[in-house]
């Protein structure tokens, strides 16, 4: 039997630990969908034992909400300083199938960057936005520098960062600071700083977004980023409230509503999900009534619960409001 060496995580990160390596709006953009899969075996599971991986998953996936907010551009920044050791930008942002990607093993990672921070730590960014790379090889770069922007060129369903942290040639998890398939639930000694830590507590599931409509939306046209309704008027012939979501589990409760100036329900839907979804989109649509809509401030609700009465808790709890004049 042969059994390979695997570095343990140094004490301390290059410079006091990893940066969160993207711009961050609002919050809105540091949605964690996978971690590295720490669970032994065939079952994927994430550094707290929750099921946001999947197996042999080896880097962390930071999503966007909708392809909207990939063609505005979310800049991938560097989480710590370093010199550029690779830097590849030939790949468009139509995901590659699985057999091109045998043919191009690099073509999985997509338009990708590679720093050496010094000391056997490196940092990898895949998936990058097509035509858009900010550095070259050889450039020394500062921590927060700007890459290039998230896209999802690659293997890559969804725009996407895949960052990976290596150590002496080793994939770490920056959560636990252990190698991908180490066992989960145990201490964590995680890699990022501080700052970065707070801003990617942990989240098993929750709302990407969520809004009104005038069109009765597929969820392709919900994933691509709809137009934003705020207002509208009594002759509006139908409001359609929409809400997306990541990671929800088989046995998650939902529940959409539409709550008109009184505080009534005039339009409800409620469902027991029969699978995990990895992204999940729900609308709810209500036809004008006979002589329009009055005046006032409409709600739209989505409500996410999961786990027994006993141990119920709320994973999406999202109210978005519209006015009609």
């Amino acid at each position: 039997m042969v059994v390979l060496a695997v570095p343990a995580a140094a004490a301390e990160a290059p410079a006091g630990g990893f940066s969160v390596p993207l711009t961050c709006w609002k919050n809105r953009s540091c949605i964690v969908q996978f971690y590295p899969d720490q669970r032994r075996g065939a079952e994927a599971g994430d550094y707290r034992c929750g099921g946001a991986s999947y197996d042999g998953h080896s880097g962390t996936d930071f999503r966007l909400r909708h392809i909207t907010e990939m063609n505005v551009g979310v800049p991938v920044l560097a989480a710590a300083p370093g010199q550029i050791l690779s830097a590849i930008d030939t790949y468009s942002d139509l995901p590659v199938t699985e057999a091109s990607a045998a043919g191009d093993p690099a073509a999985a990672n997509g338009n990708s960057v590679v720093i050496d921070h010094g000391e056997g730590w490196q940092s990898r960014y895949n998936h990058l936005r097509a035509g858009g790379l900010k550095v070259e090889v050889g450039e020394r770069v500062r921590r927060g520098a700007i890459l290039g922007h998230v896209g999802r060129s690659g293997r890559a369903n969804f725009p996407h960062l895949h960052f990976e942290i290596i150590y002496r040639g080793a994939i770490m998890d920056p959560f636990s600071g252990s190698p991908p398939q180490s066992g989960c639930g145990d201490e964590d000694r995680p890699l990022w700083t501080d700052e970065a830590g707070r801003a990617l507590a942990y989240r098993d599931g929750g709302l990407l977004d969520a809004g009104f409509s005038t069109l009765d939306l597929s969820a392709q046209e919900v994933r691509a980023g709809p137009p934003r309704l705020r207002r509208a008027t009594w002759q509006t012939e139908t409001l359609n409230f929409w809400a997306s979501a990541f990671l929800l589990n088989q046995g998650d409760r939902e529940e959409i509503k539409l709550i008109d100036p009184d505080g009534k329900a005039i339009g409800r839907s409620s469902a027991t999900l029969d699978r995990d979804q990895d992204e999940w989109v729900r609308t709810l649509g209500v036809d004008r009534p006979q002589g329009g809509w009055r005046p006032g401030m409409y709600l739209g609700i989505y409500q996410v619960t999961r786990g027994s009465a006993d141990t119920e808790t709320m994973v999406i709890d999202a109210t978005r409001a519209l006015v009609v004049r």
